[in-house]
């Protein structure tokens, strides 16, 4: 087997491996950030994940008519954390002190903490609300696992947002 086919092939079973209901209550947690016009932190052990994702995230949510979700990249700001914010803590290293520090800060104002974690040693899976773990140690596949869990958790983020903008107009209709 080739290094093309066993990457491939570890790919596929790393992310049929993920936690599908994780990853739908990561999209309702950040639905209900959206609702209350909370903000939604990503921090990352490594600068240019986080930055993508905090864009994708960003950029796939944007609706006509609807605010937008509002989301950050956290680069030491963390006294911007409050209460009934969402934190993204992505952990595919072991090399995580400042993630850790964030999510305790997160934690100590009221916020909800979720990690994308990058193997079940990459971060004490304790010290969250809930995680999402990305079952291979290859780095590689864990910043490209985060990239399609952050995908699949904006479209599934836009579908529901879309369905409430159609609801209260439903319901706006129907008092009127």
């Amino acid at each position: 087997m080739d290094a093309v086919e066993r990457y491939l092939g570890e790919m596929e079973r790393a992310l049929r491996a993920l936690s599908r209901d994780a990853i739908r209550r990561a999209v309702g947690a950040l639905f209900d950030a959206w609702r209350w016009s909370k903000t939604a932190w990503i921090v990352a052990d490594g600068g240019v994940l986080a930055s993508y994702l905090t864009d994708e995230l960003h950029n796939a949510v944007r609706l006509p008519g609807q605010p937008p979700l509002r989301v950050r990249r956290l680069a030491g700001q963390h006294d911007a954390i409050q209460a009934g914010d969402v934190v993204l803590a992505l952990a595919a290293t072991s090399d995580h002190d400042y993630v850790e520090r964030t999510v305790a800060r997160a934690k100590e104002v009221g916020a909800l903490t979720i990690a994308l974690l990058g193997s079940p040693s990459s971060t004490d899976d304790n010290a969250v609300d809930f995680s999402v773990t990305i079952p291979t140690d290859r780095s590689s596949q864990q910043a490209d696992a985060s990239a399609v869990i952050i995908h699949a958790v904006a479209l599934a983020l836009r579908e529901r947002i879309e369905l409430h903008a159609v609801s209260n107009a439903n319901n706006a209709a129907i008092a009127s």
